[in-house]
């Protein structure tokens, strides 16, 4: 797994959680993409980073040598800025004060 911190998966849970209880059968849709970045803020961008947090085959494929993946393979190697970013949504996401407190 990218993110090995137990905290780390805490908030990975509550987030596919919460995703599950707003799109139970759409989330993936032109709709439901709109409607998070509508009432989250949550851009196209964040989104990308969330599919390659969660979804390990996907971040191995990467491709060092491509300038657009060596972004995203610095940020999955980077705790702080995952910690960052998965505080960030989860606070957005789940307008949540009691996250789990990052080790």
């Amino acid at each position: 797994m990218i993110i090995e911190d137990r905290d780390h998966q805490e908030v990975i849970d509550v987030l596919i959680s919460e995703v599950e209880r707003v799109f139970p059968d759409s989330f993936g849709s032109d709709e439901s993409y709109m409607w998070l970045l509508e009432n989250y803020g949550i851009t196209e961008e964040e989104d990308v980073r969330w599919q390659f947090i969660i979804d390990e085959e996907s971040a191995s494929e990467l491709n060092p040598n491509d300038e657009n993946d060596l972004e995203l393979i610095a940020f999955l190697n980077d705790p702080e800025a995952l910690w960052s970013f998965l505080e960030g949504a989860s606070r957005r996401v789940c307008n949540c004060d009691e996250l789990p407190v990052a080790a």
